[in-house]
């Protein structure tokens, strides 16, 4: 297993709630953000399942 996949898993709680703080504040508090931003994506390591290359495009997916 990835290390940056363990160290995501044992800290997803605490990233989540500092993100919903900061929206909070930002949003909902201080109104310096408009409600109707885009929240960005969060880009953590999770489980994945790689795609491989195939020739026979119905096994695109192997999992």
């Amino acid at each position: 297993m990835d290390e940056s996949v363990v160290h995501t898993v044992r800290n997803i709680e605490e990233l989540g709630v500092d993100q919903f703080s900061t929206y909070q504040k930002s949003v909902i508090v201080d109104r310096t953000v408009s409600i109707n931003e885009t929240i960005k994506r969060n880009s953590l390591a999770l489980f994945r399942c790689p795609v491989h290359k195939s020739r026979n495009k119905q096994e695109k997916y192997p999992c």
